[in-house]
């Protein structure tokens, strides 16, 4: 069996749009605030006013919460398929970024039980899109759990000439 679906979980970089979301949303709380206080001071104090800071207040605090301007993870399915010369990683169920690694170029390969990651040092090409980018003697990380998936390990071992080895076992 040469092709392997493991769940998984992928590192989502910060788009340029949730930083900009996250900016103007920040400006409109502190303006929202900013008038609600002088029209306290200027008026008096209303419900209104002091509705106007709580929502801007708990929007803020929610934002803040789910702060997506420094990158997350998202939970996906990986199609690792071992082809002759090379092993090609697709990210389901969007298939729209794949990873095509030259079995020849895996430098090392571990594996951390804390964090079920893979961590393989290789040449790779990384396709986003119709974007792509080549990665010479670069780090990839895939969070596959060992035990769930230990005949992808197996292959795996077979197939590449550094053996695995395991940073947080003695």
């Amino acid at each position: 069996m040469n092709n392997f679906e493991i769940k998984s979980k992928t590192y989502c970089p910060p788009s340029k749009r949730d930083k900009v979301l996250y900016i103007s949303v920040n400006i409109a709380i502190i303006f929202v605030v900013m008038f609600s206080m002088v029209s306290m001071f200027a008026k008096g104090v209303s419900v209104g006013n002091v509705s106007g800071c709580i929502v801007a207040i708990a929007v803020g605090y929610r934002l803040k919460l789910n702060n997506r301007k420094e990158g997350h993870y998202e939970f996906c399915i990986l199609s690792i398929t071992f082809q002759e010369n090379s092993l090609l990683v697709t990210f389901l169920p969007n298939k729209d970024k794949a990873i095509a690694i030259a079995i020849d170029s895996i430098c090392s390969i571990e594996y951390s039980d804390k964090l079920e990651c893979l961590r393989l040092i290789c040449d790779y090409v990384e396709e986003i899109g119709i974007e792509k980018r080549k990665c010479k003697n670069s780090e990839l990380l895939l969070y596959i759990p060992y035990d769930a998936n230990s005949d992808f390990y197996q292959m795996l071992e077979k197939i590449v000439e550094p053996k695995l080895k395991f940073v947080d076992r003695q």
